[in-house]
C-alpha cells in the first residue's frame, strides 16, 4: 500500500473483538476491502448496513462471489470491481473523498 502512496496508518487489519465493538470501528474506515478466495459474508453485510462501502472482486467460486451479490443488493454494484487493480483504484478514490 505504501508503494501506492497510502500511508501505513490508514490500513488497519483489526484484531478480533466482540461484535458490538467491532461494528464501532466502521465509523473510522473509508472502505471495507473484501478478500477474494473466500469473501466476507456477514462482515460485508454488517459493513454495508453501517454505511461502510465494501470493495470486492468476485472470484470463480460461490463463496468468493457473495460480496458482489451483497453490493448489488445494496444498490452499489460499482463496488464489485472486475480486477484487483480496479479494486485498488476504487479504494484509492474512496480514501481520498
Amino acid at each position: 500500500m505504501q508503494a501506492r502512496g497510502v500511508q501505513s496508518h490508514r490500513v488497519v487489519a483489526g484484531a478480533r473483538l466482540p461484535k458490538g465493538e467491532h461494528l464501532l470501528r466502521h465509523v473510522a474506515a473509508d472502505a471495507f476491502l473484501d478478500s477474494r478466495t473466500y469473501g466476507a459474508h456477514t462482515s460485508a453485510s454488517d459493513a454495508l448496513t453501517s454505511g461502510l462501502p465494501v470493495i470486492t472482486v468476485p472470484g470463480a467460486g460461490a463463496a468468493s462471489r457473495v460480496g458482489a451479490g451483497l453490493v448489488r443488493a445494496a444498490g452499489v454494484p460499482w463496488l464489485a470491481a472486475g480486477s484487483h487493480r480496479n479494486a485498488m483504484h476504487l479504494a484509492d478514490r474512496l480514501g481520498r473523498m
